[in-house]
């Protein structure tokens, strides 16, 4: 949810409510092939940002400058790895450290520690793109 202020037709101000997704994967190959991590992570984001536009009536370019700040609301981690505790399962003599019966597998929300993970965020927006105007109070972007 966006809110922009224009002060002339070349000059706004932006502002609004994002839901921002940053996921990674990590995957072992080779000898550990099997073992991987997938990590889901939820921001709630917050930028503040001026926004410079040039061009005609309905096609519209524009360039964002601005900041942001977020906040840390989900993690979830998803994954699998060798369950080295299990006296049964050792090396296969295919010589593939993960080819165990029995390996230890997780997918639970991510538990947040106040001394080890930082929940806040502040950084620097830069963007450029177009808008078509399709009401006079409504943009595709």
């Amino acid at each position: 949810m966006i809110a922009q202020y224009r002060f002339s037709n070349w000059l706004a101000v932006e502002s609004g409510v994002q839901y921002m997704m940053k996921n990674y994967k990590l995957e072992r190959t080779d000898f550990f092939q099997g073992i991987y991590q997938h990590s889901s992570n939820g921001y709630i984001q917050v930028p503040l940002k001026a926004d410079f536009m040039f061009g005609g009536k309905r096609l519209i370019g524009f360039l964002n400058l601005g900041v942001y700040g977020a906040y840390w609301a989900y993690g979830h981690v998803k994954g699998s790895m060798p369950n080295i505790l299990n006296p049964i399962d050792s090396l296969a003599t295919t010589g593939n450290f993960y080819n165990v019966t029995k390996p230890f597998n997780y997918d639970e929300a991510y538990s947040f520690d106040k001394k080890r993970d930082n929940r806040f965020e502040f950084g620097w927006v830069i963007g450029l793109g177009i808008s078509y105007r399709l009401f006079s109070r409504w943009n595709i972007f």
